[in-house]
């Protein structure tokens, strides 16, 4: 019997797994995300105006801009 946390919440499996490299998710979407992101030798998509960092994510190279450069982007 399994049994959930005291709100009532049951653990997820994950049960949507990678074919190439077997890293297992419980969402379908953060699979397709981690295939057409993150699996493999994928280049990050997006690169710094000011210095050579590049970042997979676009959220990622704002905070990257943000700290490290000193700037806000709209």
């Amino acid at each position: 019997m399994v049994y959930g946390d005291m709100f009532g919440n049951f653990p997820k499996t994950k049960s949507h797994m990678c074919i190439n490299c077997g890293k297992a998710y419980v969402y379908s979407h953060d699979l397709k995300r981690h295939q057409r992101i993150e699996c493999g030798n994928k280049e990050p998509l997006f690169q710094c105006p000011m210095c050579p960092k590049k970042c997979r994510y676009k959220f990622a190279l704002q905070s990257h801009i943000a700290n490290r450069h000193r700037l806000i982007l709209p």
